[in-house]
């Protein structure tokens, strides 16, 4: 059972929230991800 908690505002999304829990999954499961497109997205929402 895993339980994975990230704080983030409820009116904001937060790609960079989002792939920090993905890495911790995937290292937990053992599986790779490709967080290119949330990497793609964390740069748009650092523009703003």
């Amino acid at each position: 059972t895993f339980l994975l908690v990230s704080e983030v505002y409820s009116y904001l999304p937060d790609p960079a929230a989002a792939k920090r829990l993905l890495e911790v999954l995937s290292k937990a499961l053992k599986f790779k991800i490709d967080m290119e497109k949330l990497d793609i997205e964390i740069q748009k929402q650092k523009k703003l």
